[in-house]
Parts: C-alpha cells; sequence; structure tokens
C-alpha cells in the first residue's frame, strides 16, 4: 500500500506504514514522538523497532502472533521486521531485532515467509523475508540467522539486491551458508559487474562463481562488457578459466562483444592469453575500429559501400556504446568515416533518446565528450525523462552510481556551458550552481533548497576539491559533519575531500569543524582510513582505478600525514 493511502488518524497504521521498505526514519520518529503508544502496540510495532522484550511478552500472550498477519498491509512480524528502516539504518538496535527474529522463529514463524508485491509487473512477485534482510537492510547477522532457520536464498530477489552496496558481509554469508545454486552466484556476480564493485567481483570468483556460467542466456564476459567494466576484471575472469570463444544465447562469443563495445583493451588481452581474435562481416569492421585500425576499417567499408548506414540502423546506439567505452580514437574515426553524432538509442525504452553525448558525460569521459561537441554533436537532444547531455552531468553531480562520483563531471558540465549548451533546458541545481559557482542562480535556488539539497552540494564540492563551493555551500547551512548525501552516502564531507586529493579542501572542512573521528558506514573507516588507503592504491606498483590523462595531481600522502596528526591533537 502506497504511504499516502494510510488513514491519518491512525498512527499505527501510518508508523507501521512509513516503517519499512526505503527511505528515512523522519516521519516514523515524527509519529513515535506523538503517539509514544504506538512502539508497544502490537507485536508488529515491537517486531518493527526490535523490541525483543515487547515482541516475547506478545508470544507469550498469544502464541499465534508470531504468524499472524496484520497492519495496513497484511504482513506479519517476521516480514515486517526483516524489511524495517530501524533495522537498516540503526545498528544499535542489532541486538534486540537479532533476539526478536530467534523469538518469532521459535514461536512457529516462517523463515521463507514475505509476501506479494502486487504493483510489481507484469504480474504480482513474491518477495520474502531474507530478501529484506539481504537485499534491503543489507544485514548479515540476521541473513545468517534466516538462513539457520532455513531460509532460502536461490528466489532471485535475494541475488539480484544482496549486491546492492559495496559493503559485501551479507554476500559472504549468502555464498558461505552452502546454499546458494550456480544461478544464483552468477546473477550476484553480475550484479557486481554493475555496480563496478572489486572487492567483491574478485570475491565472489575466488569462491565459486563459474567465470563460464550461461545465465539468462549469457555468460560473465558478456556482462562485463555490457556493464563497462575494468580490464582488471576481464583479467581475473580469465584467470579463473573464463572462456572468450564461448557463445550467448546467440551464437555470440565475447570476442566480437568486445568489438561490438569498442573495447580495444579487451581484445588485446584476449590476445594476449592465446585467443584468436579474428572475426569477419559487420564484427571485423567493428573491430577495425575498435583498434582504430583507420586502413583496415577504409578497406572494409570501401567493399561495401552501405556497411556504415547498415551498422548504424542496425544499431542506432552503436556510437552510444563506443563512447561509453571512452575509446575516444575509434569514435574520431567513426566519426570520419560517416557515423552520425546526434544518432540515438531506439531501445530499451528507458534508455531512447540517449546520444553518444549522453553517454559520455554520464561515464564521465571528458575527452570523448570534447571530442563529440567539436563534432557536432547535438547539445539538446533529451533521452528518456527529458535529459539532455548537460542535464546527465548536473544529475551525476549528485547521484552515486558505477560512473560517479568522478573528477571529471564538473570539467564536463564546465565544457558543455562553453560550448553554449542551455543551462535552463538542463535544470539546473543548487549543487551544480555551487560547484559551479554560479552565484545569481545560488542565491535563486537556495531560498526553496531543503537541507538535503545543500547537503548534496557540500558532498559535491568537497569530492571535488572546490575551496569556494565548499565555503558557500556551508554558509547556506550545510552541515560538515551530518552524513553525506548524493555521494558517497554514509560518509562525510570530509570523507570526499580526501578523495579530491585537495589537501586545502580537507583543511578547509577540517577548520569548519568537521571531524576527524568521523567514520563512514559500511567499513566504519575514518577519514585517515581513507587517505591511507588511497596512498596503498596510488603506490608505484598500482594501476589508477580509470587512469586518464589528465588526472589532477594528488596529495594523498600530505592528506593522512595532516589527519593523522589531528587526530593526535585530539
Amino acid at each position: 500500500m502506497p504511504e499516502n493511502q494510510t488513514a491519518p488518524q491512525d498512527p499505527r497504521a501510518e508508523f507501521i506504514n512509513v516503517s519499512v521498505w526505503h527511505g528515512s526514519l523522519d516521519r516514523a520518529r515524527e509519529i513515535l514522538a506523538e503517539h509514544p503508544e504506538v512502539a508497544g502496540s502490537d507485536v508488529h510495532t515491537a517486531a518493527l523497532l526490535g523490541d525483543h522484550q515487547a515482541v516475547a511478552r506478545f508470544l507469550t500472550d498469544d502464541p499465534a502472533n508470531a504468524t499472524a498477519k496484520g497492519g495496513p498491509r497484511q504482513w506479519d512480524a517476521l516480514t515486517h521486521l526483516c524489511f524495517s528502516k530501524f533495522l537498516r539504518l540503526e545498528p544499535g538496535r542489532t541486538e534486540g531485532f537479532l533476539k526478536s527474529a530467534t523469538a518469532l522463529l521459535d514461536a512457529g514463524a516462517n523463515p521463507n515467509t514475505g509476501f506479494y508485491e502486487e504493483n510489481h509487473q507484469p504480474k504480482p512477485e513474491w518477495e520474502c523475508a531474507l530478501y529484506g534482510a539481504a537485499g534491503v537492510a543489507h544485514h548479515p547477522e540476521l541473513t545468517k540467522l534466516l538462513l539457520d532457520r532455513g531460509a532460502d536464498p536461490n528466489d532471485g530477489e535475494v541475488a539480484y539486491h544482496s549486491p546492492e552496496t559495496l559493503d559485501n558481509r551479507t554476500i559472504h554469508v549468502l555464498v558461505e551458508s552452502g546454499k546458494l545454486t550456480q544461478d544464483t552466484i552468477g546473477l550476484m556476480l553480475a550484479r557486481k559487474f554493475n555496480w563496478h564493485d572489486d572487492d567483491g567481483v574478485h570475491w565472489l570468483l575466488e569462491h565459486g562463481a563459474d567465470p563460464n556460467w550461461p545465465l539468462w542466456g549469457s555468460r560473465p564476459l558478456h556482462y562485463a562488457l555490457r556493464h563497462g567494466t575494468p580490464i582488471h576484471y576481464f583479467e581475473w575472469l580469465l584467470d579463473h578459466g573464463a572462456d572468450p570463444t564461448l557463445p550467448d544465447k546467440n551464437g555470440n562469443a565475447s570476442v566480437a562483444e568486445a568489438a561490438r563495445q569498442g573495447r580495444a583493451d579487451v581484445l588485446e588481452l584476449f590476445e594476449k592469453r592465446g585467443f584468436s581474435v579474428s572475426l569477419e562481416g559487420d564484427d571485423a569492421f567493428l573491430a577495425a575500429c575498435t583498434r582504430a585500425n583507420e586502413a583496415e576499417a577504409r578497406r572494409l567499408a570501401a567493399a561495401s559501400p552501405s556497411l556504415v548506414e547498415r551498422v548504424q540502423s542496425q544499431n542506432p546506439g552503436k556510437l552510444a556504446d563506443f563512447a561509453g567505452a571512452g575509446n575516444t580514437a575509434a569514435v574520431r574515426l567513426m566519426l570520419d568515416l560517416g557515423f552520425d553524432a546526434g544518432m540515438a538509442r531506439i531501445t530499451p525504452e528507458w534508455v531512447a533518446g540517449e546520444t553518444a553525448l549522453h553517454v559520455a558525460a554520464a561515464h564521465g569521459c571528458q575527452p570523448m565528450v570534447e571530442l563529440l561537441i567539436e563534432r557536432g554533436a547535438p547539445l539538446e537532444a533529451r533521452r528518456h525523462g527529458g535529459q539532455t547531455p548537460l542535464c546527465v552531468a548536473f544529475l551525476c553531480l549528485q547521484q552515486q552510481s558505477e560512473w560517479t562520483p568522478n573528477e571529471y563531471t564538473l570539467p564536463i558540465a564546465e565544457a558543455l556551458i562553453r560550448a553554449e549548451a542551455s543551462v535552463e533546458n538542463a535544470g539546473l541545481t543548487l549543487t551544480a550552481a555551487v560547484c559551479l559557482g554560479r552565484r545569481d542562480d545560488i542565491a535563486r535556488l537556495a531560498g526553496d533548497a531543503g537541507t538535503e539539497e545543500k547537503q548534496k552540494a557540500l558532498a559535491a564540492a568537497a569530492y571535488n576539491g572546490r575551496l569556494d563551493a565548499i565555503d558557500t555551500a556551508i554558509a547556506l547551512g550545510a552541515d560538515p559533519n551530518a552524513p553525506n548525501i548524493g555521494l558517497n552516502p554514509n560518509a562525510t564531507a570530509l570523507h570526499n575531500a580526501v578523495c579530491s586529493g585537495s589537501l586545502a579542501a580537507v583543511r578547509k572542512l577540517v577548520e569548519a569543524g568537521a571531524s576527524v573521528g568521523a567514520k563512514d558506514g559500511p567499513y566504519q573507516a575514518t577519514p585517515l582510513q581513507w587517505a591511507e588507503y588511497f596512498v596503498r592504491e596510488n603506490s608505484a606498483d598500482k594501476v589508477e582505478y580509470f587512469q586518464r590523462e589528465g588526472t589532477r595531481p594528488r596529495q594523498y600522502a600530505e592528506i593522512a600525514a595532516y589527519l593523522r596528526g589531528r587526530e593526535g591533537a585530539l
């Protein structure tokens, strides 16, 4: 039931409704403050709060409460517990939640309980309690308890949603239970490709994920290519026995997929590992483009005058695919050969209208953006949802994804604005206005901005090391010690400033009162520990993740020394 369908005169029903699934606890806390009696009104509210003493009391009064359905959604108590926002957002309640779940299970609650999501299309979908624990709350202890008591993790939802975090403790619990099918582990691996999660991908390969398993008709190498993952993922897959010559359900080998995605680095790796990369027909042409082999590409195009038109008509998003790979040399050659810089995707629906410039902006490919601007790519093209390329850049400043945050988004936005992309059409955000230093727009937007918008602006300013923007966001009321909203959620602005590699940005935040002892959510790591991590990852014997030309100088060692001194002074 949507939250807005709850009768306002029934605080218990509203409390239950706003205390499950995703989102904040703000309204739930307001209701508890106004109606404290709601907390202990029945087994369902007690379970939502992890109040094990109240749960035990309700079970003693009536053992049927272990399985009784109630509340506006007609869930049982264990389902309410597993989907509770308090479980997800208040780790201090963990012991109470575990004791409550144990009491419910001991009294007869079904570890495979759940509900049907009626709004799911094309038909209602079963959402099990384990999905709530593992895929919404990402709670390893409750996940283990449910597994130990008989919960089945192979429903699809658990595997699909449990990887949606960089905190992989729950993934470890699921895999180490020994209950997962290869389909389930394979889906987890595919989702970790989607997240570009180095630790998650490597751990799954080390713990039983089959590098050749056909999931939904494709193999891990195909998924890694389609998600644009970095080259070391392919090295790991090959190290664990992946075979690039094995086909997907359509008969396409990973070698051909690499050519179609513009991945020259992957083709080169396959060749180095002894796999043949000889291709025929249109794939041979795409491989020549991928490798920026102009002579071969022109020879093939001359032999088949309709080749470029045919490739574009078969896949209008082909140039966008190559742009997403960051293969500037290949895209330059393709434009020279007659590919249309404004050609847009048609399918799937959620990316219809997306051009190469949209994708380059979304993926943080600054040289690609500059090339496409130079070659006349349409600045005001709109993809699904009405977003222009500049709008995409603005969104990337404040949204976490597999491609963001990165240090190129802000320069990309600046390049698009210099090229006279319409700021008005893009829908300027407060975050973008602050980071770009657009004072008149800041004054206009700040009046209607809430706390979340101001925190987004500070998170982005700190990540990009923009000193004036940090000052502006704090002057607007952003709290340097509040959890980030937008970029690197569950960390703080000081953590983001460490990411920027700017000692000046770190100093500015500390001097503004940012706590050097603040810890992020997933790893419970301080800004100093983040800095020390970056020092290790940027050592001479390691290649920086997404290393690119023009990377700004980093001061991680200096930042670590500074923060070490500040911690010592406490």
